[in-house]
């Protein structure tokens, strides 16, 4: 109930400031958000499997690359970027799992 609660305010936050143009509280919460989500990835991989492994953060650098450049060069809307860099970083998480199962 906790995680659905969650959920549905992390959705329905930026929904106010967009209509109301103050971009600044949304891009705050985006980024705790954001950061939010590598920091449990992290202590997932990290801190209770015992990994060191950089490969969520080179994703996630991926990610970010790409929604930078969505945004910037062909003027996409944020959340539109975003969903954008979502299959470059499902792609290069792909190639990345072909090379490594093949040595």
């Amino acid at each position: 109930m906790v995680w659905a609660v969650a959920t549905l305010a992390a959705l329905l936050y930026p929904i106010p400031f967009e209509r109301s143009g103050q971009i600044y509280y949304e891009t705050v919460g985006f980024l705790v958000l954001l950061n939010a989500t590598l920091g449990i990835g992290w202590n997932i991989i990290g801190g209770w499997a015992g990994q060191f492994d950089f490969g969520p953060s080179i994703f996630f650098a991926i990610g970010a690359y790409t929604a930078a450049l969505l945004s910037i060069h062909w003027g996409f809307n944020a959340w539109l970027a975003l969903r954008g860099a979502v299959p470059s970083t499902a792609s290069g998480r792909s190639r990345s799992s072909r090379t490594r199962s093949s040595r």
